[in-house]
């Protein structure tokens, strides 16, 4: 029996933008384990990992106070506007699916953000009864 008040399934954390970094906080999931029994209820599993990926420029609005000038090598007369934190996260640029919260790749700079260092990684647990095909 299932009470009406019990809510549909495990909740994830929501994707969360961080205004003034230009930052996405979210969570990668891997795929679900293999069934923990076969033929009868068993469990599976799978862990989500707390993940920070960059948004494309414009996508947030900067801190005026976090800007600053930049000249481009191409023409030095047109100017640039990055933040401080999009010049030192330029590794993230390189990771488009994005940079574990954990990961030494990223700043430490980064990894002291409130909304990035408080996220926890996540795990869902589910009954199955679906045996495993082997070939």
């Amino acid at each position: 029996m299932r009470l009406t008040t019990a809510p549909e399934g495990q909740q994830s954390q929501p994707p969360e933008a961080i205004p003034g970094h230009d930052l996405l906080v979210f969570t990668a999931w891997e795929t679900w384990s293999p069934c923990s029994k076969c033929g009868s209820v068993g469990k599976r599993v799978r862990t989500g990992i707390c993940t920070v990926k960059l948004l494309p420029d414009g996508f947030l609005v900067s801190n005026a106070t976090n800007a600053t000038s930049q000249t481009t090598p191409s023409n030095p007369a047109t100017k640039v506007t990055l933040t401080k934190e999009r010049q030192t996260m330029r590794i993230l640029t390189l990771f488009q699916k994005g940079i574990p919260c954990r990961s030494s790749l990223l700043p430490p700079g980064l990894r002291a953000i409130p909304e990035i260092y408080q996220r926890k990684s996540e795990i869902m647990i589910a009954f199955c009864k679906v045996c495993a095909v082997t070939r």
